[in-house]
């Protein structure tokens, strides 16, 4: 029967275990390893292509380590506009306002970014849009 105003509804299921649930700035998900950096200094030395960085907060200095990541994870709620608007134009994802970031997910750990809803998962996720 169809209803005046009526829509359909679907549900979408996702196995992976939350590690936190921040907001994200696309809809490109990113699967990779954790790494903790302090600054974009720090960035520069420690990274490998294709890490995810947990930063407690982003610059504009971390605008030359965009090539190299798959995905960014920011603590806090502010961001560089510069740094948001290149990441997009990369299909970088971001997810900010990750509260306890640097204590919850640990350097090494294999993680799955879905800016779409915000959330980190542990592990490999499968996400679909």
């Amino acid at each position: 029967m169809n209803y005046v105003g009526s829509t359909n509804m679907m549900k979408v299921h996702i196995i992976g275990d939350i590690l936190l649930q921040g907001k994200g700035t696309n809809n490109v998900s990113a699967f990779g390893t954790a790494l903790h950096v302090t600054d974009a200094k720090d960035a520069l030395n420690k990274l490998e292509d294709g890490e995810i960085i947990v930063v407690k907060r982003l610059g504009r200095e971390f605008m030359e380590i965009l090539d190299k990541v798959a995905g960014i994870i920011v603590e806090e709620d502010e961001m560089s506009s510069s740094v948001v608007i290149e990441c997009a134009a990369k299909d970088i994802p971001i997810i900010y306002n990750a509260t306890g970031a640097s204590t919850i997910i640990k350097s090494g750990c294999f993680i799955t970014m879905d800016p779409k809803r915000g959330i980190v998962y542990s592990g490999r996720a499968n996400i679909s849009y």
